[in-house]
């Protein structure tokens, strides 16, 4: 009789167990972070448009780059030729990267 109750007490508190969810420790996960970083993405295009591959905006791109960090508390990264723009250092993050005629324009998100 000890043994089905030892063998039930251990099927429920697996069962329990195997619900809990631990969050990673940045708090953020990474997809969280690939949908962020696309959202992100997104948010400048629909602000800049296809310009935003170009050198025009890029002080435009990078102050609003600086602010969505602010928003979020997270460290954001836009790249775009060689112009570069890192809100802070990323240790773990999720990239993603567009192409539009040939030029590329790549966006991290991370803590």
């Amino acid at each position: 009789m000890k043994v089905i109750e030892a063998a039930f007490v251990f099927f429920v508190v697996s069962l329990m167990l195997s619900h809990i969810t631990v969050p990673p420790r940045s708090g953020i996960s990474y997809e969280q972070q690939y949908v962020l970083a696309n959202d992100i993405y997104l948010e400048l295009y629909r602000e800049f448009g296809s310009s935003m591959y170009g050198d025009s905006l890029w002080s435009n791109i990078s102050e609003r780059a600086d602010r969505i960090g602010e928003e979020l508390s997270l460290c954001i990264y836009v790249k775009e030729g060689s112009k570069e723009k890192e809100t802070c250092p990323i240790e773990r993050g999720a990239y993603i990267d567009r192409s539009v005629n040939g030029k590329e324009i790549v966006v991290g998100v991370g803590k």
